[in-house]
């Protein structure tokens, strides 16, 4: 899935019709920093000169993404640890983790936040509301995201990504590439202009830089959670160091106004079989937050960016976003003001009906051989379960009808060989509308209607004999 896209970037760049816009990962900045022998406090506003000195048009900072994700992902913590949803919860951050997951080992995929990730966030509402914001259609913006992360380019290209034929995300570029376009066009950093990102995504938190290296994600998490839980504001604790540094595995338990979070951090995912084997089993991993990052060290780490010449580079790196975080203006994602006017003028709130279909997303069994288990035992196919209540009030509401008209979509698809339909009983059903559930995750009609257009009989491929 990999290709250097730099001179489709510069083909925008020089079409009149294409209002190009960048927006640049957390992790980019600290090496750029190295590479460019910059402060700390420089890298940002470099980086959005530079790439306005290159001619994009609008420039954004990708830890605004950043900062929309865990508002989010947290929320939805919060409402699976409230509502004793499915535990653990796995981010869903990394392309590569959930690469991993689809293909290896699609039992956890009812574990893993439904959320996008910062990228796909980032690019799904800049064709959405900075369209609506900047008065520009859709097909005319170019978006660009600029990471450290190749695995990043083959999400960009997930047909999910891309609603009406037109993607979220136009372009990925690496870290490398972007260093390699500033050579071939001759630009002359010396006469790079620091710079502020632009309207309506330019203030960030330091939560939302911090997610560039492994840990970045449940630290900041934690940082709106425990004002969540405990109902007050946090002032004193924000920093949650258990939680950094490059072990594979690290843990923190924290008490958020009497509740104890249990939070588990893995980096590289040779680290993570150990958990998710207890996972799968069903066996308390003693974890209810688990971030993983396939990278080791996260995405400072990342396979896009040069190859880090000293030992010590990667710990350089850390430090970098440590410290721009330590000196940001605010450090809590849900004190973003940028974020919360984006709240109050387009998603509404957190988890909101319109914030599920721009900024969450399904995934798919993708596993290529799947060995018969005892879970598995009815079906020579990797089964997708929907549960739907049909106690008697769901009755009464007509949930026969719905199945009926649900299994015949079904058909219509041809994915009747990998789609159970299990009945529920539930004793305390509203009976206002039929819960269903896909995978374990309550979702909505109009949700169930979008899994079942993404769904695509290719993904449930039969059990090979020689497997």
């Amino acid at each position: 899935d990999y290709k250097r896209e730099r001179w489709k970037v510069l083909g925008a760049i020089k079409d009149p019709k294409k209002t190009v816009v960048g927006f640049v990962a957390p992790a980019v900045r600290s090496v750029i920093a190295s590479h460019y022998k910059l402060p700390f406090d420089k890298a940002s506003p470099f980086i959005a000169g530079l790439l306005k000195k290159m001619g994009f048009d609008r420039v954004f900072d990708f830890c605004f993404a950043a900062d929309l994700t865990i508002l989010e992902e947290t929320t939805e913590f919060i409402n699976r640890v409230t509502n004793k949803g499915i535990m653990p919860q796995f981010t869903s951050c990394c392309p590569g983790w959930v690469n991993y997951v689809e293909r290896r080992h699609p039992e956890l995929i009812p574990h893993l936040s439904s959320c996008k990730s910062p990228q796909q966030m980032m690019g799904a509402t800049v064709k959405n509301h900075f369209s609506e914001w900047a008065n520009i259609p859709k097909k005319d913006l170019f978006v660009v995201s600029i990471v450290p992360c190749l695995a990043k380019k083959s999400e960009a290209a997930r047909e999910e990504f891309a609603p009406e034929g037109i993607r979220d995300v136009d372009c990925v570029l690496t870290t490398t590439e972007l260093i390699e376009m500033v050579e071939i066009t001759f630009t002359d950093v010396n006469e790079v202009e620091l710079s502020e990102f632009d309207d309506p995504y330019k203030q960030v938190t330091g939560a939302g830089v911090l997610f560039g290296a492994s840990g970045g994600v449940a630290e900041a998490a934690l940082r709106m959670a425990a004002e969540k839980l405990s109902g007050q504001a946090q002032l004193a604790q924000l920093e949650f160091e258990a939680v950094r540094g490059f072990e594979g595995i690290k843990e923190a338990t924290v008490n958020l106004g009497g509740n104890k979070l249990r939070v588990a951090v893995v980096s590289g995912l040779h680290n993570a079989e150990q958990v998710i084997e207890r996972v799968k089993e069903g066996v308390d991993t003693g974890y209810d937050l688990i971030e993983v990052m396939t990278c080791p060290g996260g995405c400072i780490s990342g396979a896009g960016h040069p190859v880090p010449k000293k030992i010590d580079s990667l710990e350089k790196r850390q430090q970098v976003l440590i410290n721009i975080d330590k000196t940001s203006k605010f450090r809590k994602s849900q004190d973003n003001p940028d974020i919360i006017n984006l709240y109050t003028e387009f998603y509404g709130e957190p988890n909101s009906e319109k914030a599920h279909h721009l900024l969450h997303t399904h995934y798919f069994n993708r596993k290529g051989k799947i060995t018969k288990s005892s879970k598995m035992g009815d079906s020579v196919f990797k089964t997708q379960v929907i549960e739907i209540c049909v106690c008697e009030k769901c009755i009464a509401n007509g949930v026969g009808d719905f199945i009926r008209a649900l299994n015949q979509k079904i058909e219509e698809r041809k994915l009747q060989d990998g789609i159970r339909i299990v009945p529920l009983h539930l004793k305390d059903c509203p009976g206002k509308e039929f819960l269903i559930k896909v995978n374990g995750i309550k979702v909505s009609q109009t949700e169930l209607d979008s899994f079942l257009r993404l769904t695509r009989p290719v993904e449930m491929e039969p059990i090979s004999e020689g497997a």
